[in-house]
């Protein structure tokens, strides 16, 4: 699902980018986090697919519409997809027959982080690569990337948590890998991260409050 505040700019490719999956049993929830921006019924309905949900909330926050959008979620597996990032074209299908094949819990893959500035220019590109899960590891940082597919059934038993706000997918890895969760590693890369250069995780970092949710960690 979408947990987003509105950016028209970059909300039909993404969409787009889940309309052109290679896998086609699929529903895309958008949680509209407290936008007053009234063109998102016009957005979605030019689509035309009854696989897209849209849903409001009062604005609190990235946790409170990721978790609302997962009590929505009919579907035994979520997958996050952010409203300014894309997914490649077969990013669910082989996700989706990782888990299946191997049993998997969770499964992590490699991604492409973009960073973009005013003009819509990309002035950087990096490919990341997803590790295996570490215990140790994830207690320094959170190295491993916070979209991966993951069964709602381990999402039940460990809801994001709401003091980790502006942190929640490393605390997020916390609790799966503690957990003792069986985490599959794709080595693909199969989702576009855009970064733009006033976008709310580099204000998050910025101003102190991921640091803060660091410290609920």
């Amino acid at each position: 699902g979408a947990a987003l505040r509105i950016n028209k700019a970059t909300l039909n490719n993404a969409i787009q980018s889940i309309v052109d999956q290679t896998f086609t049993d699929w529903e895309l929830i958008i949680v509209d986090d407290g936008s007053d921006d009234k063109e998102l019924d016009f957005h979605v309905k030019s689509f035309d697919d009854p696989r897209i949900k849209v849903f409001r909330t009062e604005h609190e926050g990235l946790v409170h519409a990721r978790n609302y959008g997962n009590e929505k979620a009919e579907g035994r597996y979520i997958i996050a997809q952010d409203s300014d990032d894309r997914s490649l074209p077969d990013r669910l299908e082989k996700l989706f027959n990782h888990a299946e094949y191997h049993g998997c819990d969770i499964v992590v893959s490699n991604l492409y982080v973009n960073i973009w500035n005013d003009a819509r220019e990309c002035v950087s590109c990096e490919y990341v690569k997803a590790e295996k899960p570490s215990k140790k590891k994830i207690l320094k940082s959170q190295y491993l990337n916070g979209v991966p597919l993951y069964r709602k059934s381990i999402w039940e038993k460990r809801p994001f948590r709401y003091e980790t706000q502006f942190c929640y997918d490393w605390m997020m890895w916390l609790d799966w890998i503690y957990s003792g969760f069986d985490i599959g590693v794709l080595d693909e890369g199969l989702y576009e991260y855009a970064i733009q250069e006033d976008s709310v995780s580099i204000r998050f970092r910025n101003d102190g409050s991921r640091d803060k949710s660091i410290e609920a960690i």
